[in-house]
């Protein structure tokens, strides 16, 4: 399953559950998204490799313990 599947398929659970996710796509691609971003508007961001903590700073997703 690419995750192209697996947004289609968590597009149709229903609103109580997905609304307890965050999707974050981390590609090594160089296109912009465009058209993925308006069909899978559940998806906060698409990243790109290499991920770096300043990334993740800037999303307020800071996994340090």
């Amino acid at each position: 399953m690419t995750c192209w599947d697996f947004l289609d398929k968590f597009q149709m659970f229903d609103s109580s559950i997905k609304n307890i996710f965050e999707i974050y796509i981390l590609t090594s691609a160089i296109e912009d998204f465009e058209l993925e971003k308006t069909k899978y508007s559940m998806v906060k961001a698409f990243l790109s490799k290499p991920l770096r903590k300043a990334t993740l700073q800037e999303l307020d997703l800071n996994f340090d313990t």
